[in-house]
C-alpha cells in the first residue's frame, strides 16, 4: 500500500495553525493571570508634601484592585496635585507596586494676602504656603493683586524672569538667598538678603558672574559679617562695605570705586 503523500503547503499551514493557536492560549492564560492577580502592597517612594493616601487617591490606586487595572491607570500620565510633578509606577510582581512620585521645584514665595503664593520653575502658581521654606527665597517689593493656582503669575514678565534667573543662578552656586528685594517693583534695583550681607545686584544683566562673585566673597568673610556688597557697577568692580563703616559714613561723600584688588585687601583684614 502506497503512503499517502500530505502537500507541502498543507503541511505547512497545519503548522501555522498549531503556533498561532498557542499564541493565542498563551495571550489569554496571561491575561487571565494578570487580571486574576489582586495588588497586596503599594509603596509610595520619593519626598512629597501630600500624605500617601492623597497621592493614592489622586492615582485611583487602592490595594486589592486587580494588576492589569493598576497597569492601565500607569498609562494615566495626568497628576491632578499641584505641588506634584510626576508619579512613575515601577512594579516588581504581580502583586506589589512602587509609585514614586517627584514634586515641583518652588523657585519663590511671594507674599499675598497674609499668605504666600509658591512658583514654579516657568512662574506658574503652584498653591500658598502658611510659612516661609528653607532654601526659597521670598520676593519683595512686589505689588501683587490676584494669583490663580495653574496660572502664570500676574506680574511683568520682566519681573518673573528676574525672580526665576535668580533663582537658578543662586541654586548653581549653591548660595542661600534669603530674600529677593525690587525697591519700587523695578528689575534695575535689586537686592539679595542673606546671612547679614545685603548685596545689591542693580539688575540681571550678567547674573552668573555676579552670583559668582557673591559665593566668592562670602566664602573669605567670617560667618558674622555684616554690610553691603555692591554689585551694581558697570565696571564689573564690586565693594563690601562693613556694616559699622557704612553707618559711619552713610552721609559722608562718595570715594571711589574700588578695585577688586582693594576688596580683596579689606577682605583679608576682616579675616586677621
Amino acid at each position: 500500500m502506497a503512503k499517502k503523500v500530505i502537500p507541502y503547503k498543507k503541511k505547512k499551514s497545519r503548522i501555522g495553525l498549531k503556533i498561532f493557536l498557542t499564541i493565542i492560549l498563551l495571550v489569554g492564560g496571561f491575561y487571565a493571570l494578570i487580571s486574576l492577580s489582586k495588588i497586596e502592597r503599594i509603596n509610595v517612594l520619593g519626598e512629597s508634601r501630600y500624605e500617601d493616601e492623597e497621592i493614592l487617591k489622586m492615582l485611583e490606586i487602592e490595594e486589592g484592585m486587580s494588576f492589569l487595572d493598576a497597569y492601565m491607570k500607569k498609562m494615566n500620565k495626568t497628576t491632578l496635585l499641584p505641588f506634584l510633578e510626576s508619579a512613575e509606577f515601577r512594579f516588581n510582581s504581580l502583586n506589589n507596586i512602587s509609585i514614586l512620585v517627584k514634586s515641583k521645584e518652588i523657585t519663590s514665595l511671594i507674599p499675598f494676602q497674609e499668605r504666600y503664593i509658591a512658583l514654579d520653575k516657568n512662574g506658574y502658581v503652584l498653591g500658598y504656603e502658611k510659612n516661609r521654606k528653607d532654601g526659597v527665597p521670598v520676593s519683595l517689593g512686589i505689588n501683587l493683586k490676584e494669583a490663580v493656582i495653574g496660572e502664570v503669575v500676574g506680574l511683568d514678565e520682566e519681573l518673573i524672569n528676574s525672580i526665576l534667573v535668580i533663582y537658578f543662578s543662586a541654586k548653581k552656586y549653591d548660595l542661600d538667598v534669603k530674600e529677593i528685594m525690587f525697591l519700587g517693583a523695578r528689575v534695575d534695583d535689586i537686592h539679595l538678603y542673606m546671612s547679614g550681607v545685603d548685596v545689591f545686584l542693580g539688575d540681571v544683566d550678567d547674573i552668573d558672574r555676579k552670583i559668582k562673585t557673591v559665593k566668592e566673597v562670602m566664602k573669605k568673610l567670617p560667618e558674622d559679617s555684616k554690610g553691603v556688597l555692591d554689585l551694581s557697577m558697570a565696571s564689573k568692580n564690586y565693594v563690601f562695605v562693613p556694616n559699622k563703616d557704612y553707618e559711619e559714613d552713610v552721609n559722608a561723600e562718595p570715594e571711589e570705586e574700588k578695585t577688586e584688588g582693594e576688596i580683596e585687601e579689606n577682605i583679608s583684614s576682616l579675616n586677621e
